[in-house]
């Protein structure tokens, strides 16, 4: 899958994605509550594999 289809996924499901959002210890992370969903990614991943690896890692359970 491309990036631009794990925007596409999030944007159906109004799942906000925050890019370069300063994580210390880990490279994404999910928040789900009360019918609203949102991802961080780390502003220290500057590889676009990795990037896409981990948006894709995070969105997965949103969408179980």
């Amino acid at each position: 899958m491309e990036m631009n289809e794990l925007y596409e996924l999030a944007e159906k499901k109004n799942i906000e994605i925050y890019e370069n959002y300063p994580l210390k210890t880990c490279n994404g992370l999910t928040i789900q509550q009360d019918g609203v969903a949102a991802v961080a990614l780390n502003k220290d991943i500057i590889n676009s594999t990795e990037i896409k690896c981990v948006l894709a890692e995070e969105l997965r359970p949103l969408f179980l």
